[in-house]
């Protein structure tokens, strides 16, 4: 039951501590800002992995 507790206390702290230590400070004022950068293979990035998720769901049930 400790572990457990444990366990879920510090997923809990890494993802409260991770989302803060991720924030950018906002620009000066002479800085242009620039619209973020496109990831032009994500979605096949995302199709490929459904599909080893579906295939090992799959398999998991035979």
């Amino acid at each position: 039951m400790l572990m457990k507790l444990q366990r879920n206390i510090i997923c809990f702290a890494a993802i409260l501590f991770s989302a803060t230590l991720s924030a950018q400070p906002p620009f000066d004022e002479g800085v242009d800002d620039v619209p973020a950068a496109a990831i032009p293979g994500i979605a096949l990035v995302i199709a490929v992995g459904l599909a080893f998720g579906f295939k090992a769901v799959r398999t998991n049930k035979d």
